[in-house]
This record gives C-alpha cells, structure tokens and sequence, in this order.
C-alpha cells in the first residue's frame, strides 16, 4: 500500500488519515484492555495467551504507525522503539539490478468481478481512488508478426490542382512486401546473435510466419544497398587513423564446381573494421584498398604491402612477425612492431 507522501489527491489522504486514526484508537484501547486482562490473570495458560495477543497488537499498531508517519518518525510507539530490532536474514542471490535501458509501463491490475464481493457483509467492493499497492517486476513480450494492410489516405485541393497521396512504410525492396525494419532484425539476428537463416526461419514459423531462408538472404542482400554509403564513411573513417591494421586471407568462391579462391582483404583500428572481397591477392588490389592512406601499416611480410610501400612514400610499414627478407627493406620504410606500439 502506499504511503500518505506518495498521494496527491487531498480527499483521499483526509480519508486514509481518518481510517488510520480510527483503527489506531481501537488497537490502543484493545491493547490497554489485555494488559489489565494480564495483570489479572492468575492461570499461567491464561497469561502466556495474553501475552501472545498483546505482542500481535504490538506488531499491528507499530506497523498502522509506520504506515501514517514513516519510519523516521518521532511519533513511533515507545514500546516498539523498546524492543531489539530482529536479526535480518542473510540475502539469497544477488539482490535488485537496476535497468535504466528497459522501457517503463505501467500496468493497472484489478480483482476480477466475481471475486469483489465484502467477506464480512456479503455488499460489492469499491475501488479506492488512487491508493494501489505497487510493486516493480520485468516480463518479456513475445516477438509477433503481423500482415498490415496499409490504407494510404489521398488528399486533394479545392482547386483540383493536385492529388496527394500519404507516404507508405519504407520497403526493403521496391514493390516487396517485408519492411525495412524486418530486414534490419533479420541482419542484427545473423550478424549480432549469430543465427543462421535456417534457424530463422524455424523462429518465424512458430510465431505464425511462413518464410523460407532465401527470402532472407534476398532482405539483407537488399539491405546491403541500403548500407552502402555507411560501408563506405566506414573506411573513409579507418583511413583516417595514424596507425591501423591490414591483413587479407582467402575466402572460397561459392560457385558450383568451382575451387577457386577469393580473398577476404581488411583493415581495422582499435574501434572499427573493414572489409571487401576481391577475386586477388595482387598489389595492385592492396594498393586500391589502402588508397589515400598516409600512416603506419601494421601487417605482415607479404610483398603486397612492400610493393606499396616502395610506390607510397607516405605509407610505413610495422610488420607484426618478421621474415627471412625482412632485412633486405629499407631501415626508414619499416618500423619494428614494438617501436609503433611505444607512439601510439
């Protein structure tokens, strides 16, 4: 139940302070009648059953106080001040974790019809405007899909003009019928949560929605289109770094028949990665991809980047392991690993 500080409503607060002053003058005069009752009292079994009662109505009356004026409050019973607090049990688990990224909904629960009948008189029960009992607990909303059907308004002038028609939710593919925010969590699952389209699919029929991981695929090779001018700024922003990395490594060709192989060439800093598919391993292709770059290469021995090097005045190689015709590099071109590492 809340407390008197957390109302707003004046009405209610007079009435809660009234029902509380009433049933604190009934504990006290029941409390006042069992302690004459005790002292009176000559049976032993007698006594220890008063004493049982007296203490429930201590506990009651201390808790109506609380509840009125707060645990800071000088108005505390003398006898509860009196008594030793009791030992509070160790905690299980880790306690509470505050969530400050969840989103907050507040949520009204009510007693359902049938039970809101009085146990005392028989007569309907009433809500109490504004006094709730309140408490926090976190849920998860199951993920759903759902076929809109967008009914896009016209609108039209006066003068006959002009027709106008409402914009229609943004589509992933022109003319298709999955948004572009289906395919942004359909990347997210596979790229972030690492789920296969296959598993995506069984996903996606559970919740009622029939799809086949080819259609997937099709979403994100869509989306790709869409991310083009952020894969772009993504290098433009590695490439503006003093120092970054550079590697390259083979990546099979997913033809049929086909054992040929392609390479997966990157380039990253500590906070950002690159990277594109070439059907090379040439210099000319890690020329093209280190275009514009004026720093330090962090990379291997491969000759590639020695062959730009030597063309690239402004680049500088920091080879990561060494090699038997390392020492046949220029000493200005080519900075021992641990020499970068002590300027960054």
């Amino acid at each position: 139940m809340r407390g008197l500080e957390q109302i707003d409503d004046l009405e209610t607060a007079k009435r809660m302070l009234s029902l509380y002053a009433k049933e604190n003058a009934r504990l006290q005069r029941q409390l006042e009648d069992l302690m004459r009752r005790l002292a009176a009292a000559e049976g032993k079994t007698e006594a220890e059953q008063l004493q049982l009662q007296l203490s429930e109505l201590k506990e009651q009356l201390a808790n109506f106080n609380r509840r009125v004026f707060g645990d800071s409050s000088e108005k505390r019973s003398r006898d509860d001040d009196a008594e030793a607090e009791p030992e509070k049990k160790p905690q299980r688990g880790h306690g509470r974790r505050d969530q400050p990224g969840l989103k907050k909904r507040k949520v009204l629960l009510e007693l359902p019809e049938n039970d809101r009948g009085c146990p005392s008189c028989g007569k309907q029960l009433q809500p109490m405007k504004g006094v709730t009992e309140d408490s926090e607990f976190i849920a998860n909303i199951e993920r759903a899909y759902v076929q809109i059907q967008a009914m896009r308004q016209k609108y039209r002038c006066g003068c006959n003009g002009a027709i106008v028609t409402a914009p229609g939710a943004l589509r992933t593919i022109e003319g298709g019928c999955y948004t572009l925010q289906f395919a942004v969590q359909v990347g997210i699952d596979k790229y972030t949560d690492h789920l296969p389209l296959a598993r995506q699919v069984r996903i996606m029929l559970r919740a009622g929605l029939v799809v086949d991981s080819q259609t997937l695929w099709d979403q994100i090779d869509a989306l790709a289109v869409h991310l083009k001018p952020t894969y772009d700024a993504l290098r433009e922003y590695i490439l503006g770094a003093d120092v970054i990395g550079a590697d390259e490594t083979w990546w099979r060709l997913m033809a049929k028949k086909s054992n040929k192989r392609w390479f997966a060439w990157g380039l990253t800093t500590h906070d950002a990665c690159w990277y594109r598919i070439a059907d090379s391993r040439s210099a000319e292709v890690a020329a093209e991809v280190l275009k514009g770059f004026e720093g330090t290469v962090l990379c291997d021995g491969y000759r590639a980047y020695r062959t730009v090097s030597n063309v690239c005045p402004e680049i500088r190689l920091a080879h990561c392991w060494r090699t038997h015709g390392e020492s046949s590099l220029k000493p200005s071109r080519t900075t021992p690993m641990h020499v970068v590492m002590r300027s960054i």
